[in-house]
């Protein structure tokens, strides 16, 4: 594989979902950066107050539960 198609690959972006409370229930935000920190920095950007949790989401995962 060349070179730059495995730098291409490492810079993908995940899917994280950000948890909200927002009129006493949790909602979630899907975002998608490079890691864990990014998804906090930019959900204490976006939401300040409401932002309650980071989680990264596992799109296999998602789309195997549907399938059951």
């Amino acid at each position: 594989m060349p070179e730059w198609s495995k730098s291409m690959f490492r810079a993908m972006p995940s899917a994280y979902a950000l948890i909200l409370e927002q009129d006493k229930a949790l909602t979630t935000q899907t975002v998608l950066v490079g890691d864990a920190q990014e998804a906090w920095r930019l959900g204490r950007k976006l939401y300040p107050d409401p932002l309650r949790g980071v989680v990264c989401r596992d799109v296999k995962q998602t789309s195997s539960d549907m399938e059951r």
